[in-house]
């Protein structure tokens, strides 16, 4: 049985477009940290837990309020990240879902 995708596009840190097809049910960072593309991976240093900052995403704003909203955890690390904007996310904290079909996001320099 083939693994459920959706797809995200993801802008490098070079400016490049990627359409990807990224697993439902695992992270958006999970998916980009096991890229098979080099431009894409984010090194996800903690592996989920919002305490590093190392998979520091922007989100497309017409998809900001698609995603759950921030928890505390995310918050309290995006405000140590000194890049961040009102479209940062964590992509650690996104888990990816059919609903997320087409999400687009960019790569930041901190990643």
């Amino acid at each position: 049985m083939p693994i459920p995708t959706i797809k995200v596009t993801v802008t490098d840190r070079a400016g490049t477009l990627h359409a990807i097809e990224a697993e439902i049910g695992l992270t958006l960072m999970e998916n980009l940290r096991d890229s098979d593309r080099a431009a894409l991976r984010v090194r996800g240093q903690y592996g989920g837990e919002a305490a590093c900052g190392t998979c520091h995403v922007y989100v497309e704003p017409n998809w900001c309020d698609k995603l759950s909203p921030r928890l505390e955890e995310e918050d309290s690390m995006l405000d140590e990240i000194f890049n961040a904007k009102d479209e940062s996310r964590l992509a650690c904290q996104i888990t990816l879902t059919d609903s997320l079909e087409g999400l687009e996001v960019t790569l930041t320099e901190g990643t």
